[in-house]
């Protein structure tokens, strides 16, 4: 579908607003916006004045490396621990072959301004073998729509970095998207330590927005082929202690389903309202809601509720 196609395009460079319709004939419908609040797109149907709802949404970050040294290698095994996806550039192989679990590439940084940089949401961390090689990968990756840039280095150093990169057009509002000398102040030394710094900074940097939903990057991918009807199932409200988050979704067809918004009876009715409307034909979104209270027709004691909106999707 069109729709998604587009949203995975976006979401690979960052994270986004996203604004739903949650009354009236334009329910279901959604509106994109850049973080800044700029209209991208929308879905047929959005009404930009009806009531909606709005959330920050994003893939999870993707950290990208460049440089396999000491400090590398101590985030990569605190970055691991957080299940993120983590790509390595740098040109010595004796030192990608310790990162197991992450995706090497061995390049010169000499040819880092000509390298395609294509990720999910990259989060960038500078610290290659070399100032010299430090700056040309900053000029890179500035070009690039970016969440994060981190780079090491003293005061002195990127001061001298920023002057270069001055003289060849950036300007104070690409500096100011640097995160530089990187990391949070905590007095750290150690590569261990200086690692800790800089993965603290990037989760206070995609935990920024308190309630950001990380959407999976394999639903995305089933919308973006969707090849029969389904209903696309989207927790957007939800209180007390339901299984799973606000923006958990679920695909639901005539003769299965992917994906899960928690399981357990919610899950269950959920799918049940969802083939039914399938086998109704009715093509209209709907939001229902579904109690967890001791008592209720679910016979859950979690306590709470789930509001769950219904999409209906046809494939194009």
């Amino acid at each position: 579908m069109k729709h998604y196609e587009r949203l995975d395009k976006e979401l690979k460079k960052g994270s986004l607003l996203r604004k739903v319709n949650v009354s009236g004939s334009a329910l279901g419908e959604e509106g994109i916006y850049a973080s800044d609040g700029t209209f991208l797109f929308s879905s047929k149907g959005f009404d930009e004045d009806a009531e909606s709802i709005t959330d920050t949404i994003s893939y999870p970050p993707t950290l990208v490396f460049f440089g396999a040294g000491h400090v590398a290698y101590a985030l990569y095994k605190e970055a691991k621990i957080l299940g993120l996806d983590i790509v390595v550039f740098d040109d010595r192989d004796e030192l990608l072959s310790k990162f197991k679990d992450a995706r090497t590439t061995h390049n010169g940084f000499g040819d880092i301004l000509k390298a395609k940089l294509e990720f999910d949401n990259p989060y960038y961390i500078i610290f290659t073998h070399g100032h010299v090689y430090d700056e040309m990968v900053l000029e890179r990756v500035l070009t690039e729509r970016s969440d994060y840039i981190g780079m090491i280095g003293s005061k002195k150093k990127i001061e001298l970095t920023y002057q270069n990169l001055s003289r060849k057009g950036f300007s104070e509002k690409d500096f100011m998207r640097i995160h530089a000398p990187i990391g949070l102040s905590i007095n750290a030394e150690t590569p261990e330590e200086i690692a800790i710094s800089i993965l603290a900074e990037i989760i206070k940097t995609y935990r920024k927005e308190k309630k950001t939903i990380f959407l999976e990057k394999k639903i995305i991918e089933e919308l973006k082929t969707l090849k029969e009807r389904a209903i696309l199932l989207t927790i957007i409200e939800k209180t007390g202690s339901g299984p799973r988050n606000k923006g958990a979704m679920m695909i639901v067809r005539e003769d299965g389903e992917d994906f899960t918004i928690g399981g357990g009876n919610i899950e269950r009715n959920a799918i049940l309202d969802a083939r039914e409307m399938l086998a109704s034909g009715k093509g209209n979104a709907c939001i229902k809601e579904y109690e967890m209270e001791a008592g209720s027709s679910l016979g859950m004691a979690c306590g709470g509720s789930a509001h769950i909106l219904f999409t209906p999707l046809s494939p194009t």
